[in-house]
């Protein structure tokens, strides 16, 4: 029985020596994601598209709001003179186009968050493919994202921004 655990002990600790060797071998690198696509000459362009797209939905909306806004102070100075039908009609009226404006609201911001997906998706794309890239070539196993924040200390990690930044032509 002592010499079957001894054996198990010997194993084990042999197992143990091959786990801890094998891990102290892994290479680990970082990148700050949101830094590197910040600096990509595209970022810019889309930025400024989103902002263009956002300013002709609020000015829209302007447009809506000075339209609700007028009927609202006409109604409102007229309701002493109109008829409780029409006061009714008027306010059902008012209350539509509220709804609408609110729906026009949640409509314009799907369509932003959409069309900021769609324009942001391929330079995620050549970024990761950047990134792979990166960490082939220097034999890095694992790339964290540091802009995510969770990485709070790896021994002898590397910041791969630089390389990525050359692999990307981002001066």
């Amino acid at each position: 029985m002592k010499r079957q655990f001894k054996i198990f002990a010997l194993v084990a600790v042999m197992f143990l020596g091959f786990s801890v060797a094998s891990f102290a071998q892994v290479k680990l690198g970082h990148i700050n994601s949101e830094q590197l696509i910040r600096l990509m000459p595209e970022s810019a362009k889309i930025e400024s598209e989103l902002q263009e797209l956002g300013k002709t939905f609020d000015d829209e909306f302007k447009s809506m709001y000075t339209e609700f806004e007028t009927k609202g102070k006409k109604y409102e100075a007229e309701a002493a003179t109109k008829s409780d039908a029409i006061n009714q009609t008027r306010a059902k009226e008012m209350q539509d186009m509220q709804q609408r404006m609110q729906q026009y609201q949640q409509n314009a911001q799907q369509e932003l968050q959409k069309k900021r997906f769609d324009l942001l998706q391929p330079i995620l794309d050549r970024a990761q493919k950047a990134i792979d890239a990166v960490a082939k070539e220097k034999g890095l196993d694992y790339i964290f994202d540091a802009s995510k924040g969770q990485l709070l200390f790896a021994k002898e990690s590397k910041d791969i921004l630089a390389a990525v930044k050359v692999k990307l032509a981002i001066k």
